[in-house]
């Protein structure tokens, strides 16, 4: 069980749904905390709350005991703090009824007690980077949910109050580049740390402050935004129980080992050895929640284990530590909680079919470029896949060979994904030890995406008998991706993230280990993480043919428009993939499935001819070759079985609006079969005199595109070695799988 300390205003304190199961009253050595401390339950999880300024809201911000706030929490055997906090906006851009995950602080207080370290014992806790920033990825999850408008990092203001800032004030914090202003997350921020507490704050902005001409914040704006609010910053709350991360690979959970100073932390005095005590590793499991369950990405889902909580100290003694609580009889406690389906965490690898499981590195990846202008791009050079990641917020990868804490395990080679049940007519293999668990980015079967033919739908979709019965381990060979793999960086409507990993090969080969093993072949620069190309064979993607070559790995810097439906390049650096020359091993010669992915043709017609004969090989391309290398690309229509491209490319390449039309010319050029992505709309697949059509899994969040149409192509493949056919009836069977992946990319599980 999880315990989680939670402060914020009185509101907070009527949860619907959750279960109260006790109050504590008890004084701690900095004195009574704020308000009694109420005691709830959520599932696995237990939630201890502190009116910050105390019930019916009477203690100011400046005369908040901060202290004994949190050293109340970490008593009743907190293992993080969470807080809510009312703001105001520096910013245009973040307007009131918006929430800032904030990710750094600026401290303008002047008169407040900062650290539990000041009777002769000094402790100098790193708080470079104050937030969790595994509690950050779920809580931008959460809140967008929820439905908030919500914003990834900034940085916030807390100033002494209680009076507003002066119009010149306001004015510096922006110049200073500061988000937003407030009055209560500083010293609390700080005291989470020395305490060893990841903490994270939800910034609620209810007014512009005072630095727009004409407009000055007053007490009744904030509360009409701050009640109109109160459900949703509840309902926040809620949702970041569903997707509670892991806490362990958390910076402060270990902030006393390198910051006392004399002493260590097993020698600290009797006032002060409560602060050091720390709660055993332990695996979490997730809030018990409605039927349809969703992965986190910073599991409890990308894509670790949190800890027991920490008995309580014994009972208060003078100059001791936080005497154990009286329990208060509980009110009577209302209905359980109906939790609502998790969500993925933004950030690192996650493996939509499985259960939390174990830390990952972040592998998010990059949305394709539109393409450099014409000249100034090598001829033999892509640009970055299309649609994609996570943002938020990408941490450091960790150590090489480490386990990501936060991402799912991926299914053993050859397990069907457990969001996704095996079409009828196509037997599937013995189940690979998988933890069970469903995605809400994937369809609880594969009759929820069943394609639908021309001539009408079929009842069952049997395989005909040139359609296998899927391949045993030993019978297959890894998909074969060719591509880019870059280090890009992301401006999103939730924040800006640099060095994200991205690269059409990155995200196909992830998507294509979901059901059989992959393999790359690409070129990477001295930056790349070595832990990502760990976590790659981690998830059963063979990385021998990827290429370490001196300078840095390609990058792409681009901005997505506010709902995320188109983007703009701003710089393009092809570095060492400027001389990219894709080389086969030998064994990778003999590939049986290949992705091409968006790189030039010419580069693709020389990966053909090192292929041995019978391999199913399907490309993609893009407008810039298109338009700049036709008659190339029109070599390599004639020599490839399936073309994957989206509908604007289908119309620029045949010269044609109508997409029937269009498909038609197409298939004349040379491949046997066309899969159309239309996006949100889904996927068209022409073979011949047939369509059939599947729909894109509806989203339930839309947290970063970059990647879908690579995660979607790289599945597709996957799904069909699995099957272990090409043929026009396994195609059908594997396009549901492919939506759902892209889904779940664009909902963040990658991240």
């Amino acid at each position: 069980m999880t315990t989680i300390g939670l402060m914020g205003g009185t509101a907070l304190g009527t949860f619907e749904g959750l279960v109260q199961t006790g109050e504590h009253s008890f004084d701690t050595p900095y004195g009574p905390p704020s308000s009694p401390v109420l005691e709830f339950r959520a599932g696995d999880h237990r939630v201890l709350f502190i009116a910050r300024h105390g019930r019916g809201h009477h203690i100011p911000p400046h005369q908040v005991n901060y202290r004994a706030n949190v050293a109340a929490l970490k008593a009743l055997g907190a293992e993080a703090l969470v807080s809510v906090s009312a703001v105001g906006s520096l910013r245009e851009e973040i307007c009131p009824g918006d929430v800032v995950i904030c990710d750094q602080y600026l401290d303008f207080t002047k008169n407040r007690a900062s650290t539990f370290f000041d009777q002769g014992i000094v402790a100098h806790v790193n708080f470079a980077d104050p937030v969790c920033p595994e509690l950050a990825r779920a809580g931008f999850i959460a809140a967008t949910r929820a439905g908030a408008r919500t914003h990834a990092g900034g940085t916030y203001v807390c100033i002494e109050g209680p009076q507003f800032s002066t119009r010149a004030e306001s004015r510096l914090y922006r110049s200073y580049g500061a988000h937003v202003i407030g009055m209560t997350a500083l010293p609390e921020a700080k005291l989470a740390r020395e305490a060893e507490l990841p903490y994270v704050t939800f910034a609620l902005a209810t007014d512009y402050d005072s630095w727009r001409d004409n407009e000055s914040v007053s007490v009744t704006d904030v509360l009409s935004v701050l009640k109109s609010n109160a459900a949703l910053a509840r309902q926040i709350v809620l949702s970041l129980l569903q997707t509670f991360p892991p806490l362990d690979p958390s910076p402060a959970r270990t902030a006393l080992d390198s910051a006392l100073i004399g002493v260590t932390r097993d020698q600290l005095p009797p006032e002060l050895a409560w602060i050091a005590r720390r709660p055993a590793p332990r695996s979490v499991a997730p809030v018990s929640t409605a039927p349809s369950v969703r992965p986190s990405a910073a599991p409890a889902p990308v894509s670790t284990a949190p800890s027991v909580r920490p008995s309580a100290p014994a009972a208060a003694q003078p100059s001791a530590p936080p005497s154990a609580p009286v329990s208060v009889a509980p009110r009577a406690s209302s209905a359980p909680i109906s939790a609502a389906t998790p969500v993925s965490a933004a950030a690192p690898v996650s493996a939509p079919p499985s259960a939390p499981t174990g830390p990952a590195v972040p592998v998010s990846v990059a949305p394709r470029a539109s393409g450099p202008a014409p000249g100034s791009t090598p001829a033999h050079v892509s640009t970055p896949p299309a649609s994609g990641a996570t943002p938020a917020h990408v941490p450091t990868p960790p150590a090489s060979g480490a386990t990501p804490a936060h991402v799912s395990t991926p299914p053993a080679s050859g397990a069907t994904p457990a969001h996704v049940s095996t079409p009828p007519g196509v037997s599937s293999p013995p189940p690979a030890s998988v933890a069970p668990v469903s995605s809400a980015s994937a369809p609880s079967s594969a009759r929820a995406v069943s394609s639908v033919s021309q001539e009408g739908p079929e009842p069952t979709e049997k395989a005909p008998h040139s359609v296998k019965a899927p391949m045993s381990n030993t019978d297959r060979t890894p998909v074969l991706v060719i591509g880019s793999m870059a280090l890009d960086d992301l401006i999103l409507p939730s924040g800006s993230f640099p060095n994200v990993v991205g690269g059409a090969a990155t995200f196909a080969s992830v998507a294509a280990a979901l059901f059989n093993p992959a393999r790359i072949v690409a070129v990477v620069g001295e930056d790349f993480p070595p832990a990502v190309l760990a976590e790659l064979e981690r998830r059963n993607v063979e990385t021998s043919g990827i290429v370490r070559l001196p300078g840095k790995t390609f990058k792409w810097t681009g901005k997505y428009a506010s709902d995320l439906s188109s983007r703009e390049t701003l710089d393009t650096q092809l570095n060492v993939f400027a001389d990219f020359r894709p080389v086969l091993p030998p064994e990778f010669k003999k590939s049986r499935f290949v992705l091409l992915g968006n790189i030039h043709p010419a580069l693709q017609l020389e990966v053909l001819d090192q292929l041995e004969p019978g391999a199913f090989v399907a490309a993609d391309t893009m407008n810039f070759w298109i338009e700049g290398e036709r008659a190339t690309l029109d070599r390599l229509l004639r020599r490839i079985d399936c073309l994957i491209i989206n509908d604007e490319e289908l119309r620029l390449l045949a010269g044609t609006y109508n997409l029937r039309r269009a498909a038609q010319l197409v298939l004349g050029m040379g491949p046997k079969r066309l899969i159309v992505k239309k996006g949100e709309h889904g996927a068209l697949l022409f073979t011949g005199d047939r369509i059939n059509f599947v729909p894109a899994y509806p989203l339930e969040v839309e947290i970063d595109p970059t990647g879908a149409g690579d995660s979607f192509a790289g599945a597709l493949l996957g799904r069909l070695a699995e099957i272990g056919g090409a043929d026009d009836a396994a195609l059908r069977l594997a396009l549901p799988y492919a939506t759902a992946v892209a889904s779940f990319c664009v909902e963040g599980g990658w991240a």
